[in-house]
């Protein structure tokens, strides 16, 4: 809510400054409203299209909205243009998200590994990769993935990943329905 309120008042000192669009971009993009989120980072890149954030998350944005193929290929543009970016890790993340939402299980995984060596101390990647573990039967790899993001956020719980799919239903993908992908991570959850 704080973020909100910086970013409206932001957008009333410079509602065309391309930092500011890809900000509230991005906040929207946090707070699930796809559309507003798309609105704001394509205009921000229309101001400056050499953001690669705005690039990133314009791109898995469209691949939740719409399962846009071309939305994957702006996270990838992403990635090459700036290896150095701070965002960088989150990339593959967003990357690996897009292809579960695209039901393709194995890239996203590969995507999701690539997040976790960028940043190693994010546990989501790592609740991410035994997600897209489920959706290839890798029971066991999924749990060891879960007890590997647990040594990092021991205070994350099963009912904190079911909030996450429940604000994020396309991490169930296409293959489940969002109660079989929540059953499945009941069962690979460690005990």
């Amino acid at each position: 809510e704080r973020a909100q309120e910086h970013i409206e008042r932001a957008l009333s000192l410079a509602p065309n400054d391309a930092d500011v669009l890809a900000s509230a971009g991005i906040v929207a993009l946090m707070r699930r409203e796809e559309d507003k989120s798309i609105h704001f980072l394509t205009r921000s890149l229309r101001h400056n299209p050499n953001n690669p954030h705005a690039t990133a998350a314009l791109g898995w944005q469209r691949c939740l909205r719409d399962g846009d193929e071309k939305g994957l290929a702006m996270i990838v543009t992403a990635e090459k243009r700036a290896p150095h970016h701070p965002r960088y890790g989150i990339w593959a993340h967003y990357r690996g998200a897009s292809l579960i939402y695209l039901n393709r299980f194995e890239e996203a995984a590969v995507a999701y590994r690539q997040s976790i060596e960028r940043n190693p101390d994010y546990h989501l990647s790592r609740l991410g990769l035994a997600g897209a573990l489920i959706h290839l039967q890798r029971d066991n790899e999924a749990t060891a993935a879960i007890a590997s993001a647990l040594k990092i956020a021991p205070y994350y719980t099963l009912n904190h990943w079911i909030a996450l799919i429940d604000a994020w239903p396309g991490l169930a993908g296409k293959d489940k329905t969002k109660a079989e992908y929540i059953e499945c991570c009941r069962r690979v959850w460690p005990v």
